[in-house]
């Protein structure tokens, strides 16, 4: 069947609201799209809003048991002319190579506070991989980039996921039911019945998706993630969406300037926009408006953006800009480990950009304009191997990066690797305050002659 994008949706719904639904579907992408987008599905199919409720049976993917399902799909309603079964996180479509984005969401949950997405992401994951929960926790880097293939993320985060799945087991393994599913699909005797998929993260090449794609209206609710103007202009549409939507839910107003603050210090994680409101709502219920005042003492500085912002200024020793960054971070809520992860994170990438850019072969030079290196060096980047994941990002960024590294001896990274290495290790032991540990530490590496 086809497969859709955000700007065909109105024709799937339409459809659907004609009577016409399919009886599988797959969104996969942005999560906060996809259940917006099935929310709209499921009131075109039921617009009778008690039917739907009698009609639909939603399972989480932690709790995904294909044969329950096809049984279920394979019975005829009491309560209404068709039964929906809708499966959120499926398990069908899980591959060890989708890990880090799946890692990401992940992430994104437990900044949010939404534990249980967390758990759900995490354990999907580790039954991609074939690693049992308890081992989470204890994986080193080699055996962390062995299992999931990407480089192993700092361990608060680590140590937070390896919490969160404590005492779990592995959901049922995935792609082992797609046979049986296409070919229920594929019949005529569905009575009606509609199944709907939501797997944020799909790896296309599994056979699964291969059998199960042929049979379902596939919505593909994916986003730009690139530095282009017309991507940031497509994120910035899709959260002021989800503000609306998430404000109209509660029956609030924000003000402009309350919005724009709240916005940026999220950044890109729309399911954190609407968790944010409700938490924000909730804290004044007879108030009409939610203020500034809240958005700036509730709502924590969690964008990917601000640890961006960081690095920037600290690599360039711009040191008011630095500390004034680190304040309101920390004071923000962001652990101190979270910020040296992501300092350390930076440095690793500069050292990786820095000995790409002398290997002859890409023939890299700070003074070369952005549309020659575009032309000549980064494909000769790419060709090289050198670094794999720097080089797949956007050109700009790329350019950004190496001009970056070239600029910053290697010597000075390595000093920089050693001073988040030495801080952190007093964090975990000193009892000093990790505040204070943090800006030392910051303030050595950008003036070395002050240790």
């Amino acid at each position: 069947m086809a497969v859709y994008k955000k700007k065909d949706l109105k024709k799937l719904l339409d459809a659907a609201a004609a009577g016409s639904p399919a009886s599988l579907y797959v969104f996969t992408g942005e999560r906060s799209l996809c259940l917006d987008a099935v929310d709209g599905l499921l009131s075109r199919i039921f617009p009778d809003a008690g039917e739907g409720a009698q009609a639909v049976r939603r399972i989480e993917g932690e709790q995904e048991n294909l044969r329950e399902i096809m049984g279920h799909l394979r019975t005829v309603s009491m309560f209404s002319s068709r039964s929906v079964v809708l499966v959120d996180d499926t398990g069908l479509f899980r591959s060890k190579k989708v890990a880090d984005r799946t890692w990401e969401r992940a992430a994104e949950a437990l900044a949010a506070g939404d534990e249980g997405r967390a758990r759900g992401a995490v354990l999907g994951m580790l039954a991609a991989a074939g690693v049992e929960p308890g081992e989470l926790g204890e994986l080193d880097d080699k055996r962390w980039q062995d299992c999931f293939g990407f480089p192993r993320p700092d361990d608060e985060t680590v140590a937070a996921a390896a919490r969160l799945v404590a005492g779990a087991t592995l959901p049922e393994k995935g792609g082992d039911g797609a046979d049986e599913l296409a070919a229920w699909a594929e019949s005529e005797n569905r009575g009606g019945n509609i199944l709907i998929l939501i797997a944020p993260e799909i790896d296309r090449r599994t056979g699964a998706y291969k059998k199960i794609s042929k049979h379902a209206a596939v919505v593909d609710l994916k986003v730009d993630t690139g530095a282009s103007r017309a991507a940031q202009e497509s994120r910035a549409a899709i959260l002021k969406e989800c503000l609306r939507r998430a404000l109209d839910a509660t029956g609030k107003r924000m003000g402009p300037a309350a919005e724009r603050l709240l916005l940026d210090r999220v950044g890109f994680h729309p399911e954190a926009v609407r968790t944010e409101v409700e938490k924000l709502a909730l804290t004044d219920p007879a108030a009409d408006e939610i203020s500034l005042e809240s958005v700036r003492d509730l709502v924590p500085v969690t964008g990917e953006h601000a640890i961006f912002e960081l690095t920037e200024a600290f690599f360039a020793r711009r040191f008011a800009e630095t500390a004034a960054l680190l304040d309101r971070l920390v004071e923000g809520g962001m652990h101190p480990l979270a910020v040296i992860s992501g300092i350390r994170n930076q440095a690793r990438k500069l050292l990786i950009a820095a000995e790409a850019a002398r290997d002859p072969g890409v023939n890299f030079s700070p003074s070369m304009s952005f549309p020659a290196f575009q032309k000549s060096c980064l494909p000769r980047l790419k060709e090289s191997g050198a670094a794999p994941d720097i080089a797949r990002g956007h050109p700009y960024a790329v350019y950004r990066l190496l001009s970056q590294a070239a600029a910053i001896p290697a010597a000075r990274l390595i000093d920089i690797l050693g001073e988040l290495l030495e801080c952190e290790r007093m964090m975990k032991g000193s009892g000093v305050a990790e505040k204070t540990l943090l800006f030392a530490a910051v303030f050595r590496c950008m003036f070395p002659a002050a240790g």
